[in-house]
């Protein structure tokens, strides 16, 4: 598991805020529909309901069918976030630096911050995802 599985799973889980970083921005536009059901202790997947997190974590652990699709979906989060990465420009002018996304679809977009741009893609979800599709 690489620093980004991890980063996006302690996300998904809820031991990391994920609201002003880039990667959780990806995480919550991608596969955040999992940390809704992870918090109610259901599987995603399956649908099974546990009494708390540790029953569920151990299911999603030792049952082959949704560890692997919990495995692909973490897998999907970061896959985004690497591929949006390459539209990511650092800018640093005399008078202004921050940060600027160039998407195929649109013109430059312009930011002060990368925190602006995590609220940026989360208000604009389905630009994002129509970009990188779930395989």
């Amino acid at each position: 598991m690489n620093v980004y599985e991890s980063y996006v799973e302690k996300i998904i889980w809820g031991y990391k805020a994920s609201d002003k970083s880039v990667l959780g921005a990806v995480t919550d536009i991608s596969i955040g529909y999992i940390k809704k059901f992870l918090q109610c202790n259901v599987c995603p997947f399956c649908g099974r309901v546990y009494k708390n997190r540790r029953s569920l974590r151990f299911h999603l652990i030792h049952n082959s069918v949704c560890r692997d699709l919990y495995k692909s979906s973490i897998k999907y989060a970061v896959d985004v976030y690497v591929m949006l990465r390459r539209y990511i420009v650092r800018l640093s002018t005399p008078k202004r630096n921050g940060v600027a996304l160039d998407l195929p679809s649109r013109a430059r977009i312009k930011f002060r911050n990368k925190q602006e741009l995590a609220e940026w893609i989360r208000s604009h979800k389905d630009e994002i995802i129509s970009l990188f599709p779930m395989v």
